[in-house]
């Protein structure tokens, strides 16, 4: 399964940068995204072995108002769901209900 996300920065005019990274349009936290499966209580980590399947935080980035897009790999479900929660980084709110397509 893979989670794909599309962010679009907002820089303050006058400002010392012209882009955002990944890293920074999540307030300098780390990137950690988590699939929850509230239902069959379960959780999904992003696939790793000699690196980790997602995108580079720092890698990824964007000018103000211009999009950017981002990725991370999971194993698919083990029941069958429609929908699930996604946790993008410990310290932020849990994006509920994302549907599975």
């Amino acid at each position: 399964m893979v989670l794909t996300m599309v962010l679009t920065p907002t820089i303050e005019p006058g400002g010392q940068r012209q882009t955002a990274s990944l890293f920074d349009v999540f307030n300098q936290h780390v990137i950690t995204p988590t699939l929850v499966d509230p239902v069959n209580l379960k959780q999904y980590r992003v696939v790793s072995g000699y690196s980790a399947l997602q995108s580079d935080p720092t890698g990824v980035s964007a000018s103000s108002g211009q999009p950017m897009f981002a990725y991370a790999v999971f194993a698919a479900p083990q029941d069958p769901i429609d929908a699930i929660d996604v946790q993008v980084a410990d310290s932020l709110p849990r994006f509920t209900d994302v549907p599975i397509r």
